[in-house]
């Protein structure tokens, strides 16, 4: 079991608004944003977060302290039988857990477990346990619905039967009542950093700025796309300067028919600085625009 006060670097004597500094202090040091291209730096920013997400709340970092002197390591095999859609929550007994990861991970293949507490209310009293499950997804081979909302891209798993548990009293076929035990699921949101890039359909979406030169004259053009691939473009449409899309091939998600989209690169061009141009070579140039305009 992770130990996270270990991860933030503070105890378990430590207040809520000393995990809430340890949190902030560390978040700002690992963010990617300042230190690109660190996949230590990364794979350290993952983890306070998933240890800021429990002791960050005191009813989940109670459970946490009563788990870590009893923890039951219930681990399913995999994520596989996920199933999306289907029958209500019973009794709101549905363990709702976030998880937060980038397009890039996603795209390569990630596992990583996840840790959540359940309740058992039955006749002989109320109890909590802390469960284990292990996720592992990959964009790359296998469809998922990926939902949009208050501009978050996210993938919702729901495993059933894996959540929370509680005593009813049912009545059988004859009217004769008899207690039964009903099970909630276990729901994960993967919150996907798209690290700028968009989604459409199964393509995946990035806009990148090439220089007007290079459109015009280069060439190859070198494109890097934010999944950290790089594409040698021989030449761009100069005749679509204002809608220029690159297509790469079955480099996007895969959809629910079996059939991988593609990464799309749309072009802006960039315009060119006129102030770094001296009058005479400006008037050349409006010279040349004005005979090709006739």
């Amino acid at each position: 079991m992770k130990n996270y006060y270990d991860s933030l670097g503070v105890n378990e004597s430590s207040t809520q608004e000393e995990i809430k500094k340890a949190y902030r202090k560390l978040a700002s040091k690992y963010h990617p944003d300042k230190n690109s291209g660190s996949k230590d730096a990364e794979e350290k920013f993952k983890e306070i977060a998933e240890a800021y997400e429990t002791l960050g709340n005191p009813d989940k970092r109670k459970v946490y302290d009563s788990s870590k002197r009893g923890f039951k390591n219930d681990f399913f095999d995999s994520f596989r039988d996920f199933s999306f859609g289907g029958r209500a929550d019973f009794r709101n007994l549905a363990i709702i857990v976030d998880k937060w990861t980038t397009l890039k991970d996603l795209m390569e293949g990630i596992s990583f477990e996840i840790q959540y507490s359940i309740t058992k209310t039955l006749s002989s009293g109320t109890s909590s346990e802390v469960k284990a499950v292990k996720v592992s997804l990959n964009l790359s081979n296998e469809s998922y619905p990926i939902s949009f909302e208050n501009g978050v891209y996210f993938i919702h798993l729901r495993v059933r039967g894996a959540g929370s548990q509680q005593e009813i009293q049912q009545e059988d076929f004859y009217g004769r009542s008899k207690k039964s035990i009903v099970t909630g699921d276990l729901v994960v949101r993967i919150n996907i950093d798209m690290l700028g890039l968009t989604i459409e359909n199964s393509d995946i979406v990035q806009r990148v700025n090439v220089s007007l030169y290079d459109v015009l004259f280069a060439e190859e053009v070198i494109l890097e796309s934010e999944l950290g691939k790089k594409y040698r473009i021989k030449s761009f449409n100069r005749d679509t300067l204002s809608d220029i899309t690159v297509r790469i091939p079955e480099q996007g998600l895969v959809s629910a028919f079996g059939k991988r989209g593609n990464y799309l690169f749309r072009v802006i061009v960039d315009k060119p600085d006129f102030s770094k141009i001296d009058e005479e070579k400006l008037q050349i140039l409006k010279d040349l625009l004005f005979d090709f305009n006739k």
